[in-house]
């Protein structure tokens, strides 16, 4: 992939979830949630204590950009990761594409860097959405694979 087809590439999947996200937040009114839960073992998202029934999402953890270093980590790249085998992916796609931002783990980076290589990564997996809760100083990037009300 020659370096204008991946700013090409980058620009129709950030225009994709753009779009993804608007209709998520307002199919779900996920705004409308004061409270936000996730578990990592089961890797659900939880809205709470909204207007209506709690919105659960199944969530792939992407990665984190670290407002402290300036760096993007692959969640493939932690050990602990359960979702590795999905982002490898990812991953692969950039070994064979040539982009370098996807095949490696840690690298200097920005928060629309983040933004970026979940839509990559979302549109590479199919994902529904994007959301990026924050945690101390880790901004975490998380693809929503489903969603549904509960009760």
């Amino acid at each position: 992939m020659t370096d204008d087809e991946y700013v090409t590439f980058c620009e129709t999947c950030v225009d994709e979830f753009v779009h993804k996200n608007d209709v998520w937040m307002e199919t779900f009114g996920i705004d409308g949630y004061p409270r936000w839960d996730y578990d990592a073992p089961t890797e659900l998202l939880v809205f709470s204590g909204g207007p209506g029934p709690d919105v659960e999402c199944q969530y792939i953890a992407v990665g984190t950009y670290s407002t402290k270093t300036g760096t993007w980590m692959w969640a493939w790249a932690k050990e602990s990761s359960g979702d590795a085998p999905a982002l490898m992916k990812v991953r692969d796609f950039g070994v064979e594409h040539g982009v370098h931002e996807l095949s490696r783990a840690h690298f200097d980076a920005d928060e629309n860097d983040g933004w970026t290589l979940a839509a990559i990564a979302g549109h590479i997996l199919g994902a529904e959405a994007i959301y990026r809760p924050v945690a101390d100083h880790l901004l975490i990037f998380m693809l929503v694979m489903r969603t549904e009300r509960r009760g």
